[in-house]
């Protein structure tokens, strides 16, 4: 069965799965690395912030990776251009919230990070690369050739 825009699908589909994984583990990572640390500098407060701050990144970072695997899909329709723009609207979302959550980090002090957030945030970054390849490899040729 030949699909139309099936390789740009594969691209956001495997990039949007890399940009949930991040949203998801850095969450995890970050929040335990940073919390005793502010607890003991600012008060619990400053930890019910964090976590409410890191939360709402993590989920921007997962709506993003579904708007991009959403976007692979509609690029295999006839509305090429709704998905091209859809992944470039949920490819946004999830860039900006990885940006921040890095602007978090060196708001916070912690200007060194692990191993594990290394990897986190590199796979979010080579989905966000994905998506993008995803979305200029998309093209818009007519189901059936004539």
């Amino acid at each position: 069965m030949n699909i139309h825009n099936r390789n740009p699908m594969i691209l956001c589909l495997i990039g949007g799965v890399l940009i949930i994984i991040s949203g998801v583990s850095d969450t995890f990572g970050v929040i335990s690395e940073f919390t005793d640390g502010l607890d003991a500098l600012f008060g619990p407060e400053s930890v019910l912030s964090f976590k409410i701050t890191i939360g709402i990144l993590s989920v921007l970072t997962s709506m993003g990776g579904l708007g991009i695997i959403i976007g692979g899909l509609i690029l295999t329709t006839r509305r090429v251009e709704v998905g091209r723009n859809v992944i470039l609207v949920a490819m946004l979302a999830a860039i900006l919230s990885l940006i921040m959550s890095l602007v978090q980090r060196g708001l916070a002090g912690m200007f060194q990070m692990g191993l594990t957030v290394q990897i986190i945030q590199s796979l979010g970054w080579i989905g966000g690369m994905l998506a993008l390849l995803g979305r200029i490899v998309a093209e818009q040729k007519p189901f059936v050739d004539r």
